[in-house]
């Protein structure tokens, strides 16, 4: 069974710092609950957009705080409609584009301004089952039960490529980029959501987010919290970037000990 709790994290960097820009990402954590006329339902998602920035998307802050509020409304909507989380299997991703190009447009300027990914996991605690959405660059990981190695969905970017990563936008998407899967989630630990930031940490990512999350098991919630908002600020120091990202872990598991406890510097062979 998946007991989900969520948790999001987000540090302004110095590229924004230095222009005088807000912070360009958004990372949201919603837990919706019904409880009426005999049906009880949990939704649970987490999500992050990484706003582009610079000149061409001077607006992009604004852009990537709707593109996760249309993860927020989405739930909210099936809940409201008690609609399973696949009512949309075959277009969530051209709504997601939809809903968030209907509020730009509301906006003074062309859609170019507002340029963000956007990365997103809802999860519905009755059925165990989660839908995936990914827009742009990012990470996306699960963590399941039993395996000591994460699994990086859509699938992992090859850090020896050396070719920086080409990041798709709902600015520039006609939605059939937008990737879309539904998941059955009753092995997962934990999973989530980031910005691009930490690709910086390179193929050592995988191994740095195991020794990372392994502390749960020795934090309460609240100090785990904390110690996430601190590792958080520290990624946007080292790469001068807004940094962003959102957690849905299985709080049935805290009681239980990781595979492996060695603990190691977060940040090891880690340098801007």
């Amino acid at each position: 069974m998946f007991l989900p709790y969520c948790s999001t994290f987000n540090a302004h960097g110095a590229t924004s710092k230095s222009y005088d820009k807000p912070n360009q990402d958004s990372a949201r954590g919603l837990t919706s609950r019904l409880s009426e006329n005999g049906l009880n339902r949990s939704i649970h998602s987490i999500s992050i957009a990484d706003g582009h920035g610079g000149i061409e998307h001077k607006d992009s802050d604004q852009g990537s705080d709707i593109a996760t509020q249309v993860i927020v409304r989405f739930v909210n909507t099936i809940m409201f409609f008690n609609q399973p989380i696949d009512c949309q299997k075959k277009s969530l991703g051209k709504y997601v584009l939809k809903s968030w190009t209907k509020h730009i447009k509301k906006k003074a300027g062309p859609k170019e301004l507002y340029g963000t990914t956007i990365r997103a996991i809802i999860f519905d605690e009755n059925a165990q089952k989660a839908a995936l959405i990914a827009c742009g660059d990012g990470h996306t990981f699960i963590k399941y039960k039993g395996v000591n190695r994460l699994v990086e969905w859509p699938e992992p970017y090859d850090y020896s490529c050396n070719i920086p990563e080409a990041s798709e936008s709902l600015s520039t998407t006609n939605g059939s980029s937008i990737r879309v899967e539904y998941l059955d989630f009753h092995e997962v630990e934990w999973c989530a959501v980031m910005s691009d930031a930490f690709t910086g940490f390179g193929a050592s990512l995988n191994g740095c987010l195991i020794d990372i999350m392994n502390e749960q098991f020795t934090l309460s919630p609240t100090e785990f919290d904390q110690s996430m908002k601190i590792y958080t600020k520290e990624v946007a120091e080292i790469y001068d970037d807004d940094t962003s990202i959102s957690i849905l872990r299985n709080v049935e598991t805290l009681s239980q000990k990781p595979t492996d406890t060695t603990k190691q510097n977060k940040l090891d062979g880690i340098s801007k």
